[in-house]
């Protein structure tokens, strides 16, 4: 373990030299360190950055180094690195770059929804997909008539209605939250845009969409 002394001087050189993924990490370590009041100013200089990410990241850092990071009433919201984080141990995106990661961050919704509701039912309009941070789900099919039968249950770090991205087609199966659940929710359009600029994106998931079709066939 390095000494407090050798860990400041650490990460004040990987804020000072880093690239701009290496600040990230060494805003998010102090975040996370958030015990020290010497970490305070060597933050400062990049709460007023230009670039919205870096700034946020700081920002929180500097809150939680002070102690106004607590929030009283439900689950901390999580924040562009967390959401990073998280989305890189997600099959389908666990091989994406970080910069295509943070695009893929900048748009994900965060959705609390409670226990026994339904997210989307067969035959809707499918906009978005889905990614479970916590709780889980059923996928079923003729959901609400006889003969109702359960396709998959779906828990934390794996996703569902990843086709409403690559296909105008409505739902094929409705979605109930089987406990209180937060999602991160990727909308199709803006999806599309991100796809557009990070063509790489789209590459990878369809090796893994086609992975997992090869696997369920087997």
């Amino acid at each position: 373990n390095l000494k407090s002394d050798d860990q400041v001087n650490m990460l004040k050189r990987l804020l000072e030299k880093g690239s701009r993924t290496t600040r990230l990490c060494a805003l998010y370590l102090i975040g996370n360190l958030a015990k020290d009041e010497q970490y305070v100013d060597i933050i400062k200089g990049f709460l007023d950055s230009q670039d919205k990410i870096i700034k946020e990241t700081a920002s929180l850092a500097f809150e939680k180094i002070k102690g106004k990071s607590g929030q009283t009433g439900g689950s901390a919201m999580l924040s562009t690195m967390d959401k990073i984080l998280f989305l890189k141990k997600v099959p389908i995106f666990s091989d994406l770059k970080v910069r295509e990661l943070t695009a893929i961050s900048s748009i994900a919704e965060e959705k609390e929804i409670k226990t026994d509701q339904v997210i989307f039912k067969e035959g809707d309009e499918g906009d978005s997909m889905c990614v479970v941070i916590a709780g889980g789900v059923s996928v079923i099919k003729n959901y609400d008539k006889p003969g109702a039968t359960i396709l998959a249950n779906i828990s934390e770090g794996d996703y569902f209605g990843e086709m409403a991205l690559f296909e105008a087609a409505p739902r094929s199966a409705t979605v109930k939250t089987d406990s209180d659940t937060k999602l991160l929710d990727l909308g199709k359009l803006e999806f599309e845009e991100i796809m557009q600029e990070y063509p790489s994106i789209s590459i990878n998931i369809c090796k893994v969409l086609s992975h997992r079709l090869r696997t369920s066939s087997d």
